[in-house]
């Protein structure tokens, strides 16, 4: 059971650290004029501009192996989490259910920044909390979301959809493409670390990963609405035979923009939490 609870705290890991890739606008531009770049720059700045945002998350993640040969050597785990993120002080909150076989876990979990150059992650599954100390990558922090900022540098694999579309009921505009190589290793890299030193794994092979992207845009107030990956090559992520990820998906849909004051972990969250050292 210790070992288990290791593997999903990285795996949510793993969603949080990807999770804060998935957005980033202001001044209009005329439609016939409008470029997948112009887009993303507009998206982008007004998101580096905001305080917080509030997203809603299905994850779907596929493992097998044989450290999963008494349930049939394969799992299938669903997650429903909402996320609460700040961008000064850097923190995120996030509150939700693990489904996985016949059973539902709910979670929760407090990532602040601590006095020293690392990220606090606080993880609380059944009445128990695990603290785990990550070094802090002020780039990938310096946005509230960081989708945009990866789009930007594969704009060259990304396609504007000609016509806007309708998502719940809001005219928007899609954007579509494939993020793989150095860009994928940059974006993932420090999760699957994680999840190695979780698992046992001593070198992680992001060498085939790659990311399928589909960005929704409010086509009127030019903000992020969703964002839906879908990952390939995750095998690697583990670092070990005993259990891989064969695959992975996540959607993310923004609920709220500028509606959270602050995070605070709360004092018994802190007095309770048993540290995690990596590969212990």
């Amino acid at each position: 059971m210790k070992k288990k609870n290791r593997v999903f705290t990285a795996l949510l890991c793993v969603f949080l650290l990807a999770a804060g890739t998935a957005g980033c606008g202001n001044k209009e531009a005329e439609p016939e004029k409008l470029t997948a770049e112009s887009l993303i720059r507009q998206v982008q700045e007004k998101t580096d501009a905001m305080q917080s945002m509030e997203t809603h998350a299905d994850i779907l993640i596929d493992m097998s192996g044989e450290a999963l040969s008494s349930i049939g050597g394969s799992l299938s785990m669903d997650m429903d989490l909402d996320m609460q993120t700040t961008s000064e002080p850097i923190a995120s909150y996030v509150r939700g259910t693990l489904s996985a076989l016949i059973m539902n876990t709910d979670i929760e979990s407090y990532t602040v920044l601590g006095e020293k150059d690392e990220l606090l992650t606080y993880v609380g599954t059944q009445g128990q909390w695990t603290l785990q100390r990550i070094p802090f990558n002020q780039s990938a922090a310096e946005s509230i979301d960081n989708t945009a900022d990866e789009i930007l540098q594969n704009i060259d694999s990304i396609t504007l959809a000609e016509e806007t579309t309708s998502v719940d009921g809001e005219e928007a505009y899609i954007l579509s493409g494939t993020i793989t190589g150095e860009d994928v290793t940059e974006l993932m890299g420090a999760a699957g670390s994680i999840v190695g030193d979780y698992t046992g794994g001593s070198q992680i092979d992001l060498s085939g990963l790659s990311v399928d992207i589909e960005y929704a845009v409010s086509a009127e107030r030019m903000l992020p609405l969703y964002t839906n990956l879908v990952f390939h090559g995750t095998e690697g992520l583990t670092g070990t035979e005993e259990v891989q990820i064969t695959g992975m998906t996540m959607k993310m849909t923004n609920t709220g923009f500028d509606t959270v004051d602050s995070i605070t972990v709360p004092q018994e969250v802190i007095d309770q939490a048993q540290e995690i050292n990596a590969g212990q």
